[in-house]
């Protein structure tokens, strides 16, 4: 018998429908619709591919997929975004829809048992008007991110049913839960004020000590992660657990 193990896939960021021309940067790189689809087939091929190396020696019995908000980039943030989406809100919605269920379909294919937790992101709430943490305008499920768990919920209906899948959309602007003996948080990261700065030689110094935060309202947290930077790293945190920093799919945006 091989030693059971269980994965994290940390993603969110995607900006479904945020549109770079590539006069813009340069001639260095574009966004699109296109390239959006074929980043999130690269993280599969690269699952897939992990998965042949990786069961030669172990089980991988379950999938956790963290979903940590911004799936579309939304057109009226501000008033010039209209001009830098391909989609309008609405079309950008199906599309990440279509991607996200695509992928868990994929990854269902490969491991017994998969869990989405799906929080959301400042992009995803669903008009210029700030709510709670940065998030949805009404109330937390105001937000396209609670909107894609609903409709994977109702889409994937079987595979919920056979007990191989289960999504959550988080009616907060956190979530938690254990993994592999592990306390993880997660929220999408626009709930605070960034800075990236250092002190005393350690590298973003304010988000590595986040997890403070956590420990004082549901107790101390084994890693914590984010998604809202776009550019990935993994901090100490305060000398008893780690901070994960999802990237995002886009390079880099106005």
């Amino acid at each position: 018998n091989t030693p059971e193990h269980e994965w994290v896939l940390c993603t969110g960021d995607w900006h479904t429908g945020q549109r770079t021309r590539i006069e813009e940067t340069g001639a260095v790189y574009h966004q699109d619709v296109a390239t959006t689809r074929a980043q999130v087939a690269k993280i599969w091929k690269a699952l897939a591919r992990l998965h042949a190396i990786e069961t030669s020696g172990r089980t991988i019995k379950r999938l956790h997929i963290l979903g940590l908000g911004d799936f579309v980039d939304g057109d009226d943030m501000r008033p010039s975004q209209h001009r830098k989406v391909e989609d309008v809100f609405t079309v950008q919605t199906v599309q990440a829809f279509d991607l996200l269920a695509w992928l868990i379909r994929q990854a269902l294919t490969l491991v017994p048992s998969v869990e989405v937790d799906i929080v959301g992101g400042n992009h995803d709430r669903t008009s210029s008007r700030r709510g709670d943490a940065g998030l949805g305008e009404l109330d937390y499920v105001d937000t396209v991110a609670w909107l894609l768990g609903a409709f994977l919920e109702r889409v994937l209906v079987a595979d919920i049913e056979s007990g191989r899948l289960t999504v959550r959309s988080w009616q907060t602007f956190f979530g938690y839960k254990e993994i592999a003996g592990q306390r993880v948080v997660f929220e999408h990261g626009s709930s605070f004020k960034w800075s990236t700065g250092g002190y005393g030689g350690v590298p973003w110094y304010g988000i590595a000590q986040l997890g403070n935060k956590y420990a004082d309202m549901i107790g101390t947290p084994d890693i914590l992660v984010f998604g809202h930077g776009h550019v990935p790293a993994i901090l100490p945190m305060g000398g008893y657990g780690w901070t994960v920093v999802n990237g995002a799919l886009p390079a880099t945006s106005t």
